[in-house]
């Protein structure tokens, strides 16, 4: 299920899936790549808590601690829209 660009979660035979995509530029060419880094949890919660807990601490880079807070209400809102949709 994909709950936006940078996320998705796939149902595996044992586990779930966390994907996490990030784009970013070959400093020696300097075109754009994606690197994709994939983690495995054994219930929706914990992927859920993958993902909250990484977007948290990306938002704490932020200067602004109002726009991190903005940030993380925002993946939590699609990340919540997303689970209610599916159904494993």
């Amino acid at each position: 299920m994909k709950i936006d660009d940078r996320w998705s979660i796939e149902q595996g035979n044992d586990c779930f899936v966390v994907i996490e995509r990030r784009n970013g530029r070959n400093p020696k060419t300097g075109e754009a790549t994606q690197t994709e880094s994939r983690t495995y949890h054994p219930t929706l919660g914990q992927c859920a808590k993958k993902i909250v807990r990484t977007h948290t601490l990306d938002a704490v880079d932020e200067e602004n601690l109002w726009d991190a807070l903005i940030g993380i209400q925002g993946s939590t809102e699609r990340l919540i829209k997303a689970l209610e949709g599916c159904n494993p």
